[in-house]
């Protein structure tokens, strides 16, 4: 479970590659895109993969609000 967690949050914490090229908005866009996947698949697991859908939705909102919170202090 450990390693799910630390797969998960590696990657929607760490900065995506191509985000250099992109402007915030988009950044903010793509990351609301991958939270609402975060929580379609939640809504759809299979029950063995409970626990991943659980920390994947989390790490997709951490990330998220992340973003949220820098987009509100420029």
């Amino acid at each position: 479970i450990i390693n799910m967690v630390n797969r998960a949050l590696q990657y929607f914490l760490i900065k995506d590659k191509r985000e250099d090229s992109l402007s915030d908005e988009e950044i903010l866009n793509d990351a609301h895109q991958k939270l609402n996947e975060a929580r379609n698949t939640f809504s759809n697991v299979d029950p063995d993969f409970t626990d991943y859908a659980i920390y994947n939705l989390q790490a997709a909102e951490e990330r998220y609000n992340i973003l949220i919170r820098q987009a509100k202090k420029k």
